[in-house]
């Protein structure tokens, strides 16, 4: 599938996904699938993957192949955007691109829930952190409390040995 169809396929609530639509309403189905493919391409744009947008899915660079995914989320509408690990294995310019995108995310409303190990991304992408153990909250705040807590870095540094 290309870039512009794995977007338009995690769209909701498109009529062209009961059978009976599809056979009895083709021009409200044909109709959909404009103004969808419309909404993809805009998303696109937004990530910066516009000019891919023809290309196959699988001819995406890694780094691309993350933004697909963040476009593919935002194409479900969802109310809460969940990302494990977004920025894993990228470089450093790629990370900085897909922090920006996520930052751009949360400035248009969005609600953005992030795990991830990599503690320079999280400070420069997060606003309020929960440090998880084993499940249970230990601590929350800004990046930079969090950072300075003492009993973290301690704990931290224990997980490096």
């Amino acid at each position: 599938m290309s870039v512009l169809e794995n977007v338009q396929v995690a769209l909701p609530r498109q009529h062209g996904d009961g059978l009976l639509t599809l056979f009895l309403r083709p021009f409200l189905v044909h109709r959909q699938d404009a103004a969808n493919a419309r909404r993809a391409m805009a998303i696109l744009v937004f990530i910066g993957l516009a000019e891919r947008a023809l290309d196959l899915a699988e001819d995406l660079s890694y780094a691309e192949e993350k933004l697909l995914v963040v476009a593919r989320l935002i194409a479900t509408e969802a109310d809460v955007l969940l990302f494990d690990e977004p920025l894993s294995g990228l470089d450093a310019a790629a990370m900085h691109r897909i922090i920006g995108l996520l930052r751009r995310l949360a400035a248009s409303g969005s609600a953005i829930r992030i795990i991830e190990h990599n503690l320079e991304a999280i400070r420069s992408s997060c606003d309020h952190l929960i440090y998880l153990e084993e499940g249970r909250a230990l601590a929350q705040g800004s990046a930079d409390a969090l950072m300075a807590d003492a009993d973290l870095v301690r704990r931290k540094l224990l997980e490096l040995f």
